[in-house]
């Protein structure tokens, strides 16, 4: 893919380059056990129901 604006082609080639140094440094998660090992976990049905909110995943649950 070649982008006519030298400029904006340079920045899409340095993203590239910034995504691809990304992906080789970190490890994706695949495991729930290995993600809260790194990060919070955060379950949706735990948060508190407000009217303002609505969860794709509790339709028709109330």
């Amino acid at each position: 893919m070649t982008i006519a604006d030298p400029l904006a082609d340079r920045g899409a080639r340095l993203f590239r380059v910034l995504k691809s140094a990304q992906e080789l440094r970190a490890k994706p998660v695949t495991t729930f056990r290995a993600y809260s090992k790194t990060g919070a976990v955060h379950w949706v049905d735990t948060a508190p129901k407000h009217s303002a909110v609505d969860c794709a995943h509790s339709e028709g649950t109330g």
